[in-house]
């Protein structure tokens, strides 16, 4: 007999809601976007979600997340930490919204295998630093911040920066 749950479309349909859905309503009810743009990019990120979660080829071979990978836990995480102006705010989720169908190689902390153990020594620094910014209400200090935004900008870019070095002409 076989099962009549899926453990893997369960994990999707959590990750769904975790990832996507509480978040986008947490970045469009947070009063940072435009508030005529901010309803339109809530249901923009909800959207582009779903077809980046129904996306087979979500994923590389190497395990690197292909575009923006829906991580909007994040986006809102960054939104509230760096408190840009609403018109900021507003382009940088559009922005995130494109990039989820742009071929973009993002590190996946736990899957991709090179430079795994940077990876995850920068994620733990990460989860410690996001953690006293939260029970800090989001007010620490620049150096904390610096730190959140070096490590986002690793796990969306260093893969990109590598291939890039590993092209140029010696």
């Amino acid at each position: 007999m076989q099962p009549q749950w899926s453990g893997d479309v369960l994990d999707l349909v959590v990750d769904f809601l975790t990832y996507v859905f509480v978040p986008a309503y947490a970045i469009t009810a947070s009063g940072l976007l435009l508030p005529i743009a901010a309803p339109l990019l809530g249901v923009g990120i909800v959207i582009s979600s779903a077809m980046y979660f129904a996306d087979r080829r979500m994923k590389t071979e190497d395990n690197h997340f292909r575009g923006f990978p829906a991580l909007w836990n994040a986006a809102a995480f960054y939104l509230f930490l760096l408190h840009p102006p609403a018109i900021v705010g507003s382009l940088g989720i559009a922005a995130l919204i494109v990039l989820t169908f742009v071929p973009l190689r993002v590190v996946h902390p736990v899957r991709v295998t090179r430079l795994r153990a940077l990876t995850l020594a920068l994620v733990a620094l990460w989860a410690v630093l996001a953690a006293v910014a939260i029970v800090r209400d989001f007010e620490v200090a620049l150096p904390v911040t610096i730190a959140l935004c070096a490590i986002a900008l690793y796990v969306c870019f260093a893969d990109s920066v590598i291939r890039l070095f590993q092209r140029a002409p010696r």
